[in-house]
């Protein structure tokens, strides 16, 4: 924990740069994107202890195998009876008391890896493994699933509910799903193709349906994303996989900011180029490569459009780069006298006789 600390620190001031961090991006906290430490120590306590009195029975079962025998007896205790239908021919099966406990010991095996899995992979493979952002969140998904579909399946397998036995059930199911539950089983499988394809990840900034932030959560159904209002937003997995979604750091962190200015008719654009530049050279956070461009791109109806484009490395930077850019020129305008211009309105009042122009007098009171 100490050592995560440190390169968390390192990793703030090396993105930071000594700059105030922007409010319009949030930032997943430790406990948001992985685990807090309590909560590693409880679930590794939990682990121990399960594997300790699996430990403490294998021995039991050691020492004392032949009192185990009496256990034969629950399998004389009857629940149900099933036929089953094999190459052999009609075969009738009966389900004892015994199946029942073992289905309920793997059920319960099953519960305590899942609720436990998250801490067990943090010190066995995540805090010695250096892996990308939001793989971790990934691979502990996936093995959640994988353990409750394995789990599920043993346990209806010593029930002796096989395959062939529940596959019309799950027909019949497929069936119910595609119509009452479609939009259910499409955010499920679409939250299952999100994990392997990995287009989102944990703690990108996305921007959906006009909706900017950044994720916090992959869940089963839906996302869910932080806003710069510190609002959470859930969004239906679908929407990710067949809508159109920016992820601003999905493979690279650099972004573009450009900077529209006006400048009134008649301005020095040689010197209005050169400010803009040396505007954007002053910034700490802004890229040398690819190098800021002033350019002069239109004539506007009261001013001469312009615009300053600029590279960031990180999208945290963006909000507080425009601010320091447009207090910049600012300065750098009003100090060499080019006026910032702004939409003009020329009205001139006509004699509808005459179509002379008439005069404007000041009355003074």
């Amino acid at each position: 924990a100490y050592r995560r600390l440190q390169e968390k620190r390192q990793q703030k001031a090396a993105e930071l740069n000594d700059v105030s961090p922007s409010d319009d991006v949030v930032v997943v906290s430790e406990q948001e994107e992985g685990m807090a430490v309590n909560q590693v120590r409880d679930q590794l306590l939990r682990f121990a202890d399960l594997f300790i009195w699996t430990v403490l029975f294998a021995i039991f079962y050691y020492v004392w195998s032949d009192l185990v025998t009496v256990a034969s007896y629950l399998r004389d205790i009857t629940l149900w009876q099933q036929t089953t239908t094999t190459e052999a021919g009609v075969v009738t099966e009966s389900i004892s008391l015994f199946n029942l406990l073992v289905a309920l010991v793997i059920i319960g095996i099953t519960y305590m890896l899942v609720r436990n899995l998250p801490g067990i992979l943090e010190v066995l493979i995540f805090s010695r493994v250096k892996l990308s952002q939001g793989t971790p969140y990934t691979i502990n998904t996936l093995l959640t699933y994988t353990l409750v579909a394995i789990g599920g399946a043993w346990a209806f397998a010593t029930l002796g509910m096989s395959w062939s036995k529940l596959q019309w059930l799950f027909a019949a199911l497929s069936v119910g799903l595609g119509f009452g539950m479609q939009e259910i089983f499409a955010n499920f499988v679409s939250g299952i193709i999100l994990l392997f394809e990995r287009p989102i990840r944990v703690g990108d900034t996305v921007t959906i349906n006009d909706v900017t932030g950044t994720v916090a959560k992959i869940r089963i159904r839906a996302i869910t994303i932080i806003d710069p209002d510190r609002k959470e937003v859930i969004v239906p997995n679908k929407s990710f996989v067949t809508g159109q979604v920016t992820n601003w750091a999905l493979s690279n962190t650099i972004t573009r900011v450009v900077i529209s200015i006006g400048v009134a008719y008649g301005s020095d654009l040689d010197l209005v180029k050169r400010l803009l530049l040396k505007a954007a050279s002053e910034q700490a956070n802004i890229m040398k490569d690819p190098e800021p461009r002033a350019l002069f791109l239109s004539f506007g109806a009261s001013t001469l459009d312009h615009e300053l484009r600029v590279y960031v490395s990180q999208v945290s930077e963006r909000t507080n780069t425009i601010d320091a850019l447009n207090r910049r020129i600012n300065e750098l305008f009003a100090e060499n006298n080019i006026e910032i211009a702004f939409n003009q309105l020329d009205v001139f009042i006509k004699n509808q006789d005459t179509g002379a122009i008439m005069p404007l007098v000041e009355v003074k009171s």
